[in-house]
């Protein structure tokens, strides 16, 4: 049987590819509806994610990323202090 991955899980994989997510995108790609909870909680785990409020044609949003040295930190690093997320 296998494990199901969870909202926290398949957004902190997002974020370690390197790649930016926002409200919209987190529904588009991921059908999740509550990206602000799941930020919330990788944080409360450890991860520096850093954020932009953005504003496109009249429409207010929060774009989020990992800091840059964190990636980069974690491309040569054995092992992972927040799997379990």
């Amino acid at each position: 049987m296998q494990q199901q991955t969870t909202q926290t899980q398949t957004i902190k994989a997002h974020l370690l590819k390197g790649k930016t997510i926002s409200t919209w995108e987190a529904y588009e790609l991921y059908n999740i509806t509550c990206l602000a909870q799941r930020i919330h909680d990788l944080r409360n785990a450890g991860l520096p994610i850093e954020d932009e409020l953005v504003a496109i044609n009249g429409k207010r949003f929060k774009v989020y990323w990992l800091n840059t040295d964190y990636l980069n930190k974690q491309l040569n690093a054995p092992t992972d202090n927040t799997e379990g997320v």
